[in-house]
């Protein structure tokens, strides 16, 4: 029997999604007519797509995911009008009519950005291009479709588009939302499918409310349900215990999950409230996978303001927040953050604990219970990379005795140096009488001068004497012989031993007058590193500049300037080396050049302490920007006799990245910091006073450095001259096959067609093209 606390902003996230507002609309109503719910709509078919990132070839299509698709009295983009439809179907609004009939270069996702600005949607907002989309098998989820809701097996990422096409029948009529696969058969054009995720899930998109808040993992599967027990609590501030009631007069005799409509039914689900969760298998207890899902869309928000019915005392109370804003955000409203979902469970897989730790020394662990010590093999068996232990012996499971385990772990193991010296010694005066004595010292050396609590390293010496005497004495014999009904005529013999010890503790001499750090915050920041030159590419335009709304247009790069991005290897820079250059070690004004020397680290952080696992040297990511030479695809035509842009203070120069963390709110990314050096510190010398902007952009960043609107890679460029598999565009060739592996063909002469940059075009090529 296990125990449960969640709180209420711990909902699971990006897992469950309604497939319209109508049917969100309409949850609470049906959830009511448990548990029999007569809904007057059923899902017939459904085809879920998700972003690939699998390198699936197989039930992909490319997909236009528009948000306002489908609906009627929830549309996002005051450009769409309501159709006559008002269930959700293609007719709830014009928007796919108008882009079926009228906007067929939608369909060519080289060209769908600029048809569906020309109708002034935002990328991004009012619709997503999804390439190579993968349709979810029928395993990978699950329709709830009496309710209209999908459950993913799996969770999406933050940068993951989730899109539908659906058929439903509704009083005898059916209505499909979205194009199904079958109903465009030509693969090369995309489909108009219903968005339910876009690439940046924020409170401000269109299809924000379809993500279901209302579902809990409980972190168990197969739940019991003569087991299970749900409550919801209240923090009161004024009491400081947690209540199972709202502390106002004329609900204080309304528990909460009465309060909520989450008990409405008694054990044989008949409508009694019984003061207990109403568990009803498929809808509001997902026992499988150890979900509970509340009956209500909002429990804490809009239909706690309903039930209470009075708005100045539901504004004590009500955490709208939960569900207007992120996850992270409403997670910090500490006024409102005050309910919390407690209870027990009992799941039928309970035979396995985790140990909270990896690469277990084998024999370290050990399995109790109720104090009695398990065999391992027979009662249970550990997996000791993954440091997880499985019982074996299901009596134990069956007498509900508690298990305890405990372990040693090597996690650590080895970060610290130690040193170990002992000494025995021993001294026989006679066979009867020895002395002797043991000394043992154990000194531990620490990585830094600051030990952290708990990990103070050991000085300690421990010393010990013992002695052994023995001998015979016929006295005493003659002494005990006198006692009544004894009698003795052996000799009796005398055994004594001693011992003594004692344990010398000494203090670390390394760290600061013995002291240990509870902390110092110096690990209170987690840092992204993003200086690595190896994962920044070539820029797109920015659209700070005019020439970023060209596509198709050579135009687009007419004001790149050349700019580079690199390491220097200390190979360069230090004289010390013997690899370095003779000719470099001689010439002073190079190694100490601002723009080329070294950077230590004592330099910007003079009291930071440096282990001897670190280097003394920062690796400093070099930028090199040249505003008066053309920078790579810049075709433009106007040049000076010396082949010079002119106007350099015009020009830009840009790279890019990828960053794997995006969710900088979960994640509590707050700040850019870096250090930069003046890059015109040699031309204040001469009196000049030279000036120049660098910006950082964050977000959604184009990919498309040659805007054609088409993904180019070079291992995708046929190793022969068929034409057939590439295209031609304004730029160069871009190839027809769809990505799947980004590595260069192996094949003999195969690098020269394809290592050819990212207009498809050899250097002989682009002589001509």
């Amino acid at each position: 029997l296990q125990s449960y606390e969640l709180n209420a902003a711990d909902y699971d996230e990006n897992r469950h999604f309604f497939l319209g507002h109508f049917f969100r609309d309409h949850y609470d109503s049906n959830m009511s007519q448990l548990p029999n719910i007569l809904s007057s709509f059923t899902i017939n078919r459904v085809e879920i797509w998700v972003t690939n990132n699998t390198g699936q070839t197989t039930n992909t299509r490319d997909l236009i995911a528009l948000t306002d698709l489908g609906e009627h009295s929830h549309i996002s983009n005051d450009f769409w009008s309501p159709g006559a439809d008002k269930n959700p179907s293609n007719n709830s609004n014009d928007e796919y009519s108008t882009l079926a009939s009228g906007y067929a270069a939608a369909r060519d996702l080289s060209q769908a950005g600029s048809a569906l600005e020309s109708l002034g949607l935002k990328g991004g907002t009012d619709y997503e291009k999804v390439g190579s989309a993968r349709q979810l098998s029928r395993a990978e989820y699950k329709l709830n479709s009496s309710l209209g809701y999908i459950s993913l097996n799996s969770t999406l990422q933050t940068d993951q588009v989730l899109a539908v096409a659906y058929e439903y029948t509704y009083r005898g009529q059916t209505f499909q939302v979205g194009e199904f696969s079958t109903d465009i058969t030509n693969n090369s054009q995309a489909l108009f499918v219903k968005s339910l995720k876009n690439t940046a899930c924020t409170p401000q998109q269109g299809n924000w409310d379809l993500m279901m808040k209302n579902v809990y993992y409980l972190g168990a599967s197969n739940l019991q349900k003569d087991k299970f027990r749900l409550d919801i609590k209240f923090l009161s501030d004024t009491s400081g215990v947690q209540l199972s009631y709202l502390p106002e007069a004329g609900l204080r005799e309304k528990k909460l999950i009465q309060l909520l409509g989450m008990d409405r039914l008694d054990n044989n689900n008949k409508r009694n409230p019984n003061s207990y969760y109403d568990y009803v298998e498929g809808y509001t207890v997902d026992a499988n996978n150890g979900r509970v899902i509340f009956p209500v869309v909002e429990p804490f928000g809009t239909y706690m303001r309903q039930v209470i019915g009075n708005d100045a005392v539901a504004d004590k109370y009500v955490f709208q927040e939960l569900y207007d804003s992120t996850r992270t955000i409403a997670r910090q409203i500490a006024e409102k953050n005050k309910f919390t979902i407690a209870g027990e469970y009992r799941a039928s897989r309970n035979d396995e604990i985790s140990l909270g730790a990896t690469n277990i020394p084998r024999g370290s662990v050990v399995v109790t219970a109720g104090g009695q010590k398990l065999i391992e093999g027979s009662d249970y068996t550990v997996d000791y990379y993954s440091g997880i232990v499985h019982i074996v012996n299901q009596s134990i499971l069956a007498a509900g005795t508690p298990v305890n385990v405990s372990l040693e772990s090597n996690t650590d193991y080895g970060m610290q140096r130690k040193t170990m010296l002992g000494l025995n010694w021993q001294y026989d005066f006679n066979k009867n009488f020895t002395l002797g004595g043991t000394v043992m010292h154990l000194h531990e050396q620490a990585l830094t001068t600051k030990v952290s609590m708990g990990s103070e390293p050991i000085n300690n010496t421990l010393w010990g004497l013992n002695l052994s005497w023995k001998t015979e004495s016929q006295w005493l014999t003659n002494i005990f012989d006198k006692l009544p009904l004894l009698h003795l005529t052996q000799p009796s013999s005398i055994n004594f031993t001693a011992e003594f010890a004692q344990l010398i503790a000494g203090k670390n001499s390394q760290s600061q007058s013995g002291s240990s750090y509870l902390d110092d915050f110096e690990n209170a920041n987690t840092d992204y590193d993003i200086s690595n030159p190896r994962e920044w590419v070539l820029s797109s335009t920015p659209s700070m500049f005019a020439e970023s709304a060209y596509t198709n247009d050579v135009r687009y790069g007419y004001n790149r300037a050349l700019m580079s991005w690199y390491y220097i290897d200390p190979l360069f820079t230090r004289r010390s080396s013997s690899l370095t250059p003779g000719y470099i070690k001689k010439d002073l004004a190079q190694l100490s050049d601002p723009f080329v020397r070294e950077v230590y680290i004592n330099e910007l952080f003079p009291n930071r302490s440096i282990n001897y696992k670190e280097a003394s040297t920062l690796n400093v990511l070099n930028l090199a920007f040249y505003p008066n030479e053309r920078g790579p695809y810049n075709l433009d035509p106007a040049l000076d006799a010396n082949g010079r842009l002119s106007e350099p203070q015009k020009r830009w120069g840009g790279m890019m990245r990828k960053l794997e963390t995006t969710d900088f709110e979960a994640a509590n990314f707050e700040f850019i910091e870096f250090w930069l050096m003046d890059p015109f510190v040699k031309s204040h010398i001469d009196g000049s006073n030279p000036s120049g902007d660098l910006y950082i952009n964050l977000g959604e960043v184009s990919e498309d450095i040659l805007k054609d609107g088409k993904k180019f890679y070079e291992s995708g460029m046929p190793t022969t001259d068929d034409a057939s598999q590439y295209e031609e565009t304004l730029w160069g060739r871009v190839p027809r096959q769809t990505s799947v592996t980004y590595a260069f063909n192996t094949s003999s002469g195969a690098r020269a067609r394809q290592d050819v940059g990212l207009n498809g075009l050899t250097s002989a090529d682009e002589q001509n093209f």
